[in-house]
């Protein structure tokens, strides 16, 4: 049903479904809401375009209204600088195609992945000519022989996917090959970082973490 239909239902039929009460809440406060922003922005999202906290956390389904309001507590801060992080390259797209339609000149729009790859070349923590693409098995069997290749790489993901610092070894290894491992790790990461083979796209995530 409609948000109409359901109110519209409520007003003859005895109504006990938690959901329906909720929506019916929700309706009266939209519409008081309404009374007093013309533009018709919810009290939650008044919120959050108000805010003035060094973090705010936003939760909410889809098709909410989310990104509008984001949008909306950007234009009003033409004194800051910001930086709109999108998910993919079509959601960047969007963005960028809105924040231009719209004249914010101080919102600069990128993916996690572009602004992590420009930043960590503009600071010189890597070379321009970086190659970035997945480090192929290929690569690895090159240098190591097939289980040593294995499990450095499954070292070096699951490095990247952790919170760590520095390079520790998620399996149990002995001592001796523990630490081999742990070495040519570090060895391949270098080499990464230099040009000198393909960087994954996690790998330059962890290098900004």
């Amino acid at each position: 049903k409609t948000l109409y239909e359901l109110e519209t239902y409520t007003r003859t039929n005895l109504v006990s479904d938690p959901a329906y009460k909720k929506s019916i809440e929700w309706c009266e406060r939209y519409r008081l809401n309404q009374f007093d922003n013309p533009d018709g922005w919810t009290d939650e999202q008044m919120r959050i375009i108000n805010s003035d906290a060094d973090v705010t956390m936003v939760q909410a389904f889809a098709g909410t209204g989310k990104t509008t309001t984001v949008f909306e507590y950007m234009r009003r801060r033409t004194d800051k600088k910001i930086l709109y992080l999108a998910f993919n390259k079509a959601l960047e797209s969007s963005a960028k195609q809105r924040v231009n339609d719209t004249d914010m000149e101080h919102v600069d729009v990128y993916t996690t992945h572009a602004f992590a790859l420009e930043y960590l070349k503009k600071e010189g923590h890597l070379p321009d000519d970086v190659q970035v693409g997945d480090l192929r098995m290929k690569d690895l069997l090159d240098i190591y022989d097939r289980s040593t290749a294995y499990d450095i790489s499954k070292e070096l993901q699951a490095f990247c996917a952790s919170d760590s610092s520095d390079v520790y070894l998620s399996e149990e290894y002995n001592e001796t090959y523990k630490g081999y491992v742990a070495q040519q790790m570090k060895m391949i990461w270098k080499r990464m970082c230099r040009g000198e083979m393909r960087m994954s796209h996690d790998v330059y995530l962890k290098l900004l973490q």
